[in-house]
């Protein structure tokens, strides 16, 4: 038989399920390489997220810290009755100062940091966090209240028998203005999406200041350095007017595609609940929120106090 007159052999084909099995296995891979890629975007977005508030927090506290280690007091003493001096008051009692900056508080002192020193290098600063509205959506942004002492009409920070009375919202808007001013070095607008601004007036032993010179409590959380403090159980006084000896911020900030998803709702909760601190405001937020909340806090010394 000739060895060449078989027919030639053939391939078998791919049966329909052999097909889809196939299908099936790169499917799986497919959905696999989308999971992990969209893991990896999603611990990127994170990463970049941490960036953006360490790096806008780092900067706060720096300015603040430097105005605070600027703070200054006049050397005549408490002022007599009509007559205008310098001052460092955390929330004053009678500043008529509008609710949309209390979050919670809100902390004004002079500093040498004047830009404009053609009347002298002592301007006066303030921070506090103000609620503003955007498109219909709420707003927290820390702002930095700056004036130089060359505008004498809106620069002093007390002035006795009318009390804060000029520290008027229209005043506020002026030295607050919706933009940074990097000309009066960021007077303004710091920083944006931060929560709430905390401010505590410490004495030489690192502990909260709760009373007066005098030894009257102060009402909630205050301070004015024309009442001084005392300390150690009211044992030992520091007669007005007198710095902290330190001061303890914090900043509770959301990155900027959290406090996208932060409804007017959250906002109107954590300001009725008036948190006592940064842990109770972040646990009235919404439960996505809250891991994306970051609590940042310095402890600052006056050198001057």
């Amino acid at each position: 038989m000739n060895r060449f007159s078989s027919a030639p052999g053939h391939r078998k084909a791919f049966t329909l399920l052999e097909l889809l099995t196939a299908m099936a296995v790169v499917a799986l891979l497919v959905t696999g390489l989308m999971m992990v890629a969209d893991r990896t975007g999603s611990v990127w977005v994170r990463g970049e997220n941490q960036i953006e508030t360490r790096r806008n927090a780092r900067a706060s506290l720096h300015l603040i810290s430097r105005d605070l280690r600027n703070a200054v007091l006049p050397v005549a003493g408490v002022p007599a009755a009509g007559a205008s001096n310098l001052r460092f008051v955390l929330n004053p009692a009678d500043s008529g100062l509008p609710p949309e900056i209390l979050n919670p508080d809100a902390l004004f002192w002079q500093a040498t940091t004047a830009s404009d020193a053609t009347r002298g290098e002592i301007a006066t600063v303030g921070y506090f966090v103000r609620l503003t509205s955007e498109a219909g959506a709420p707003k927290l942004k820390l702002c930095r209240f700056f004036v130089n002492p060359s505008a004498q009409d809106d620069y002093r920070i007390y002035q006795a028998g009318t009390g804060f009375d000029w520290l008027s919202p229209a005043i506020l808007d002026a030295y607050t203005s919706a933009s940074a001013d990097t000309a009066e070095k960021f007077r303004g607008l710091l920083a944006e999406d931060v929560l709430g601004f905390w401010v505590r007036c410490l004495d030489p032993d690192g502990e909260p200041i709760t009373q007066t010179a005098a030894l009257d409590p102060y009402p909630g959380n205050r301070y004015d350095s024309n009442l001084g403090y005392a300390y150690r159980d009211g044992t030992i006084a520091v007669s007005p007017p007198a710095l902290p000896a330190a001061v303890e911020i914090t900043l509770v900030i959301l990155d900027s595609r959290s406090a996208a998803r932060l409804s007017a709702a959250d906002v109107a909760r954590f300001r009725t609940e008036e948190p006592a601190d940064a842990a109770a405001l972040i646990a009235t937020l919404p439960e996505p929120l809250r891991a994306s909340a970051r609590v940042v806090s310095t402890k600052i010394l006056l050198p001057r106090s």
